[in-house]
């Protein structure tokens, strides 16, 4: 299985954790290339992950963002996911 994972500037601690996480538990992960900064926009991390799941059947894909609503109503836009 392989889990792609993305998140702004907000939620960079929690995804360390995540996949240093999955990674202990030989699930592959695969982080967002985006670059952070404080002016990051959430929209392009999502679309980023999603596109990745998308493209491989097997995957999933988890979103961070500060509140996470942001991350969800970007991520259901996309169309099948």
């Amino acid at each position: 299985m392989k889990i792609y994972i993305g998140t702004d500037h907000k939620g960079v601690n929690v995804l360390n954790d995540i996949s240093k996480y999955l990674n202990e538990n030989s699930i592959d992960v695969v982080e967002s290339k985006i670059e952070h900064s404080d002016t990051d926009d959430y929209v392009d991390f999502a679309k980023d992950v999603c596109e990745n799941v998308l493209k491989n059947k097997n995957s999933f894909g988890i979103l961070i963002c500060g509140t996470g609503i942001g991350m969800s109503i970007a991520a259901n836009k996309i169309k099948g996911i």
